[in-house]
């Protein structure tokens, strides 16, 4: 039995002998013998990458290179681009398109009243012409698979990519959308197209990407160049950062703090 399975298993168990509607609440039982068991520590022995994967373009392309079929490319290209659920991915129609337009009209699985809801999801241009791929080929909607092992199967499209499997496949790709959005987008503009409140954002979506962790790649040759230089050098640098006003530190050649170096002057250098 999966981890996954396990964990699905103790769930159901700890709502039944819990103390909300089980038989905790009915005075059954002393104690929950489930409640040590919470949705984290029964996926902690899954392997994979925590939170989401941190996808580069080439990633992604690799990524959908890897899928079988145009309706495996559509599925996956709507949860990377467009942070579907994959339950969502079923109910999408090629009516819900808007080509050209930029947007998608999506049903959300929810339903208030018994009646669903829709939303609009922005349209990545990336993510439309994979669409269009998949129109074009004949598909009768964007996803027309199985829902049968649709996460073993995912598991090995990610495998044949060359990437490292991550926990929650589709889950995984949703929130790395949140938090890719929000770089560039106002929360509640990324919130309602998701369909999520910013509580349940903040709570299990929002992660900083890793790129934001590592320097411009354009400023490589400047901190090699800054590296190298000797201490009368530096000293001349120091004068000039003074005039300017910076703020990141930078080391001299027996590795003390020469002098405060920011970005911006690393950028004013290079010119």
């Amino acid at each position: 039995m999966s981890p996954r399975t396990v964990a699905k298993h103790i769930r159901s168990l700890s709502g039944m002998f819990g103390k909300r509607h089980g038989a905790l609440k009915l005075d059954l039982i002393p104690f929950n013998p489930f409640n040590p068991f919470d949705r984290e520590s029964a996926y902690s022995s899954m392997d994979g990458v925590k939170g989401h994967p941190d996808l580069t373009d080439d990633q992604i392309t690799a990524l959908l290179d890897a899928c079988p079929s145009s309706t495996w490319r559509s599925t996956v290209a709507l949860c990377i681009y467009a942070g579907l659920r994959i339950g969502e991915t079923f109910l999408l129609e090629w009516g819900d398109v808007s080509w050209g337009n930029g947007k998608l009209s999506v049903t959300s699985e929810k339903q208030t009243g018994g009646k669903s809801r829709q939303r609009p999801v922005k349209m990545e241009p990336e993510l439309e012409k994979v669409l269009l791929e998949g129109f074009e080929a004949g598909d009768k909607q964007p996803n027309t698979m199985s829902k049968n092992n649709l996460g073993r199967d995912m598991e090995v499209i990610v495998k044949r990519s060359g990437l490292e499997p991550w926990k929650e496949p589709f889950q995984a790709l949703r929130r790395w959308r949140d938090s890719t959005w929000k770089l560039n987008h106002p929360s509640y503009v990324v919130d309602t197209w998701l369909g999520h409140g910013a509580k349940v954002s903040r709570k299990h979506y929002l992660t900083p990407p890793e790129h934001l962790y590592r320097p411009p790649g354009k400023f490589d040759r400047i901190t090699a160049m800054i590296k190298n230089m000797d201490d009368d050098q530096l000293d001349e640098l120091e004068a000039v950062i003074k005039k300017i006003g910076a703020t990141v530190t930078i080391l001299d050649n027996s590795g003390q703090t020469k002098a405060p170096l920011s970005l911006v002057t690393c950028g004013a250098l290079s010119k």
